[in-house]
């Protein structure tokens, strides 16, 4: 299907959901152009539960920012769904992430921002399947890059562009070679950052998250110039990052499982069950062991 010919571009936001009030103070007149959704016992409702103050306020400057850039960008003719996987114990988890991609691709959305991510790659293999629904149906799918520069999915899968913050302002192409992250960009001025500064009463910075709906604007009005693109198309756009050429690129992360072989004498198996106990805490993989038995030690 051609992007071009649809009546309105569809974009889900999977977050925290919608504070509609601070909603209205960063954007006036602007909280009834965004539908509210919830995850709720494996299935997407209405949202009834709001995202309380500064501490959960991330899905709703996501979905600001995304309205400011674009109104910048001269678009349109949109649709915005806020996703929200926040659960009554005030909670994020991966089962609500899981249920919120699948309802995406089920609703036929044309691009899904994440600004979330799970850094355990057992847990993110849970992703996979719908990663691949949403591919299948050439569903756009961006995730905010780690802050923390660590590895994140789903930001960091083959068939996701993964996004962060740049140096400079505008958005350019980049295979990190830590992360695998696609693209990265920072803007100069907004209006919604500027009005959540005045509601902490202090300056508030971008991150990884909030360069996200910036890019997600751009890619928007590409979409709308070019008609249908995949992930790879949509990368090419941009000019690479200086250097680029010459950075050893390394594959996209095609699994989510590690596997990691351990030899050792058999007498020290229960220590040896502990310290692995550790690795699957400490990075989540999936581990593979045997024992080694040798008549002479």
């Amino acid at each position: 299907m051609n992007r071009e010919h649809l009546p309105e571009l569809k974009i889900a936001v999977i977050d925290n959901g919608i504070n509609r009030e601070l909603l209205e103070f960063l954007l006036p007149h602007k909280k009834e152009t965004v539908a509210c959704w919830q995850i709720f016992r494996e299935g997407c409702v209405p949202q009834f539960l709001e995202p309380e103050g500064e501490r959960e306020s991330h899905g709703t400057l996501c979905t600001a920012l995304l309205l400011e850039f674009l109104e910048k960008n001269n678009v349109t003719d949109f649709q915005i769904a806020s996703v929200s996987i926040l659960n009554q114990d005030r909670n994020q988890e991966l089962g609500e992430f899981c249920t919120a991609l699948e309802w995406c691709v089920t609703q036929k959305m044309d691009i899904i921002l994440m600004s979330i991510g799970v850094k355990i790659p057992v847990y993110a293999k849970r992703l996979l399947p719908f990663i691949e629904k949403a591919k299948a149906q050439k569903i756009l799918l961006l995730a905010a890059a780690s802050n923390d520069f660590e590895i994140t999915y789903p930001a960091c899968y083959k068939d996701v562009i993964g996004i962060k913050k740049g140096t400079g302002y505008g958005i350019k192409a980049i295979r990190d070679i830590k992360d695998g992250i696609d693209l990265e960009g920072n803007f100069e001025v907004s209006n919604v950052i500027q009005q959540y500064s005045i509601f902490l009463e202090e300056t508030y910075g971008v991150t990884n998250s909030f360069v996200l709906p910036f890019v997600a604007a751009d890619i928007c009005a590409l979409l709308r110039q070019n008609g249908e693109m995949n992930a790879k198309d949509v990368v090419n756009c941009y000019p690479k990052k200086k250097g680029w050429d010459n950075q050893t690129v390394i594959p996209r992360i095609e699994s989510a499982v590690l596997k990691i072989a351990v030899v050792y004498q058999g007498k020290a198996r229960q220590k040896m069950e502990l310290v692995l106990e550790d690795i699957i805490m400490g990075f989540g993989s999936c581990i593979l062991f045997r024992t080694w038995k040798t008549e002479t030690g």
